[in-house]
């Protein structure tokens, strides 16, 4: 089973990383228009945190390019746990309602 992971994205450091490193965003074009892009990188931890997050979201730049006191972490990631869906039971088969009158509605 594919492992999912949920979290949240700072925009707010999104933003200045984007202002600070232009060269990191991409401008793809797509059928509804044009958009930046900005890749990522999604690092497993360690060890989980006392929240329970298990790995951490950041934005995608080699050692080499990374800047003096900007920090690239974006966010951090828990593992989602789905809840079991109950036995899907069979629908009983719909039976047809009687019209004696064309006119009338079944309600």
């Amino acid at each position: 089973m594919k492992q999912l992971f949920y979290g949240q994205i700072d925009l707010t450091k999104l933003g200045i990383i984007a202002r600070q490193h232009p060269e990191l965003v991409k401008e793809v074009n797509f059928k509804d228009g044009t958009h930046k892009l900005i890749n990522v990188a999604i690092l497993d931890n360690e060890r989980e945190d006392r929240f329970g997050n298990t790995a951490c979201l950041r934005a995608s730049c080699k050692r080499e390019f990374e800047k003096e006191g900007i920090n690239y972490f974006l966010g951090e990631l828990k593992p989602s746990t789905p809840k079991e869906q109950p036995a899907q039971q069979s629908k009983p088969t719909a039976q047809p309602f009687p019209i004696n009158n064309p006119d009338d509605l079944p309600f």
